[in-house]
């Protein structure tokens, strides 16, 4: 029993070390996994809108005026919605891809022979911290059409 014959048990001792080693962290490491990343938590915070308003009462009047309007946009209660806080007392909730994109379509309904779309809203994120939207709606009286560009301020 010479040195070689040791040499072959201390290969042994070096592949129980590692063996315990990977034993260790399997059993300590999920405990330290991180949450999986909201895409969204990029987008929510506090903005600033410039929002163009345009009101048409076909055959009567029309109205053009802009505006500003602090708002918010925030996580909904979907796991893939936020909430958007653009005009006083509206707020409303919408698929965000992942793209950044966003549209919220209600179905279209008839009034007096004609298809109308209630409260359509398109968008997107743009260039880190702004968003552009455009929100229509009509109702038995007006069309309300919405442009708005906001820029996120924190």
């Amino acid at each position: 029993m010479g040195p070689e014959y040791f040499k072959h048990y201390t290969g042994v001792k070096i592949n129980f070390k590692i063996c315990c080693l990977i034993a260790a962290f399997s059993v300590f490491m999920p405990g330290c996994r991180k949450s999986p990343f909201d895409y969204r938590s990029q987008y929510t915070g506090t903005y600033q809108f410039l929002v163009s308003e345009k009101i048409s009462i076909p055959g009567v009047s029309y109205t053009d005026t802009a505006f500003y309007y602090s708002g918010s946009i925030e996580t909904g209660q979907g796991t893939k919605s936020i909430l958007l806080n653009f005009l006083e007392n509206t707020s409303i909730e919408t698929e965000l891809h992942e793209d950044g994109s966003f549209e919220k379509c209600d179905c279209p309904y008839n009034v007096y022979g004609y298809i109308s779309y209630d409260k359509n809203l398109t968008g997107d994120f743009y260039s880190g911290k702004k968003v552009k939207m455009l929100y229509e709606y009509t109702d038995s009286t007006a069309i309300f059409s919405y442009y708005i560009l906001g820029e996120k301020t924190e």
